[in-house]
């Protein structure tokens, strides 16, 4: 399939140590009108999607499945499935699901990915499914740090156990405990722990009920560690976190894809400052509109 050339406006958007979901110019004037949701082009079709999302209409996320062909090498699909995770209505998220179930590989791992970020702990199930179905050590690490991300504090025990896996991808055994590794009995107890604190409706982050204000003092307090040099890559998926539920403009804490603290902690403090602080803890935003069922 011919990659599809990303729009000037889209250079470095959905990249999280660049724009992240701000455009880097202003973008077509038609971006909204209604003949753009149907472009040929995708990435007009997931910009148009984005900035609905952004406006808090979530109506138009299940057109996202529509932009996803595994041949496509542009970065259409993994930008698309990640916004299907951010900004995807609760009922959407069974796209995520069918994705980890029965797409290729590198579909899901996006998926898996973007199931993290969503922070429904429900999804936990089809991540540990999709995790035995890749065939490959990375993917299969991959997968193994998107449910870590959701499940527990930064290098924690899921993540040292990721490798731990079967050789065949998923398990025919019909006494699934019988051929349980390590790793998926660490998530699934994990995850009752989770559970059992939360609930299923709560939005979770790092095993712990989400609010964007905490998280944006945490990546402040992580700045000024001087020991946490080694941490410093997970400021890209709590950058990722913080602008998907609040609209925070993440771009000034990187210069040409490199992390830079002084620069970063002035943008989280002109962030924290603001008037409005009223997010409930636990609940799913996109850009600062509450996201429905």
């Amino acid at each position: 399939m011919t990659a599809n050339p990303q729009p000037n406006f889209l250079r470095g958007t959905f990249a999280w140590s660049v724009q992240g979901y701000a455009f880097a110019e202003p973008p077509p004037s038609n971006l909204l009108a209604p003949e753009t949701l149907s472009s040929r082009d995708p990435w007009l079709r997931v910009a148009a999607i984005l900035e609905h999302a952004k406006r808090g209409d979530h109506r138009h996320i299940p057109r996202l499945m529509d932009c996803l062909h595994p041949a496509d090498e542009s970065g259409v699909p993994p930008a698309a499935i990640q916004l299907i995770g951010d900004a995807g209505r609760d009922s959407d998220l069974a796209l995520l699901q069918e994705l980890m179930a029965n797409g290729p590989d590198e579909f899901r791992v996006y998926a898996a990915q973007a199931a993290s970020m969503a922070g429904r702990i429900s999804l936990v199930p089809s991540m540990l499914d999709a995790w035995t179905r890749v065939m490959s050590r990375d993917h299969h690490d991959m997968v193994g740090d998107a449910i870590s991300t959701l499940l527990e504090s930064p290098g924690g025990a899921i993540t040292a156990n990721a490798g731990s896996y079967r050789t065949g991808g998923a398990s025919t055994n019909p006494d699934r405990n019988a051929s349980r590794t390590e790793f998926e009995a660490l998530v699934v107890a994990r995850l009752d722990e989770v559970k059992a604190q939360h609930g299923d409706g709560k939005v979770i982050w790092q095993g712990h009920a989400f609010h964007a204000t905490g998280l944006a003092q945490e990546m402040q307090s992580l700045l000024r560690d001087p020991n946490a040099g080694p941490f410093h890559g997970l400021f890209i998926w709590m950058r990722h976190k913080l602008e998907a539920a609040s609209g925070f403009d993440g771009a000034a804490c990187f210069r040409k894809g490199v992390l830079q603290p002084l620069s970063a902690a002035a943008t989280l403090e002109k962030f924290l400052e603001r008037d409005a602080h009223d997010e409930e803890v636990g609940v799913r935003y996109f850009f600062g509109h509450p996201i429905s069922a």
